[in-house]
């Protein structure tokens, strides 16, 4: 009896631990997976980029209103929605001598720097510690941006540090766009990150800016660590990418806008890892339950 007993006692002990390691080799490969992506590009990014055929207009160059992007995702669980656009490279100057910097407008980066001389408000241009020590350019200096619709001039308003490697979370997934690449042609360097506002890149296109590259990035704030998340996640993804992506087709302006989803390859991940370690040891527990139910 007491061999029966013990002989029991393994037997549910070896299922329970076969469908526990199996469960969890899902959620490892999904926190694997995870970890090694940026943090904002682990749910839809829709992006356009190239030269001078945006519109010069308010309006997102994408044809959907940015109130329609985060309201669609909100119903889907989908809180974090960032956009960054990126100005063509033109001429800048102050006091009449030309700098080299790139205005580039993210959601919520000028709260997440740190600016080393002013900072009082979002309003102007918030340039980086290299430009500024490079130039001469101090908080109080009037950056003027040469554009096709004539020069406009800007106040300087905040230094920042320079944005080096290693990128943290929040710039991780603009990395090629703000920082200096090992390796990189001199040619083909991206000019210094000049910060403005969104409100200050909305006023600065209507009056004639042009943008070179514009990203809005969906997904959640808080990434699944477990298969079962990373499949719900995954899936709210794709229904918010079945609502926007038809307002993306048949319209010219749009035309060479791409949409991504990066949120199914860790849910698929997740599964591929369950049906193989599933594949291995369901088969070998199976045997192992029969040898121990005989042995009773």
């Amino acid at each position: 009896m007491l061999v029966a007993v013990v002989t029991g006692l393994v037997v549910a002990f070896v299922a329970a631990s076969t469908v526990f390691h199996v469960s969890a080799s899902g959620s490892a490969a999904v926190r694997y997976v995870s970890e090694k992506r940026c943090p904002d590009d682990t749910g839809l990014s829709i992006e356009r980029g190239g030269g001078s055929y945006f519109a010069p207009t308010v309006e997102s160059p994408l044809g959907i209103p940015d109130e329609v992007i985060r309201e669609t995702a909100a119903r889907h669980g989908l809180d974090l929605v960032r956009q960054t656009r990126y100005a063509s490279t033109l001429p800048l100057s102050v006091d009449g001598h030309g700098v080299d910097g790139r205005l580039v407008a993210r959601d919520g980066a000028q709260q997440h720097v740190r600016p080393t001389a002013g900072g009082a408000t979002t309003e102007g241009v918030w340039v980086p510690a290299e430009l500024a020590e490079k130039f001469g350019v101090e908080v109080g200096d009037e950056l003027v941006v040469g554009t096709k619709a004539g020069p406009m001039a800007l106040p300087v308003t905040a230094v920042y540090p320079t944005i080096t490697e290693p990128v943290d979370g929040f710039w991780c997934s603009q990395r090629s766009e703000v920082i200096k690449l090992i390796a990189i042609p001199e040619g083909q360097i991206r000019p210094p990150v000049v910060l403005v506002a969104p409100e200050t890149m909305d006023r600065l296109v209507a009056g004639g800016l042009v943008v070179q590259a514009e990203r809005i990035q969906i997904t959640a704030s808080r990434l699944p660590t477990d298969r079962e998340s990373a499949v719900r996640h995954a899936a709210a993804v794709a229904a918010v990418r079945a609502e926007l992506e038809p307002r993306l087709h048949g319209r010219d302006a749009v035309e060479q806008a791409t949409i991504n989803d990066r949120a199914a390859y860790p849910a698929a991940s997740g599964d591929r890892a369950l049906q193989a370690v599933g594949g291995s040891l369901v088969p070998l527990t199976g045997i192992a339950l029969l040898v121990g139910l005989a042995a009773v």
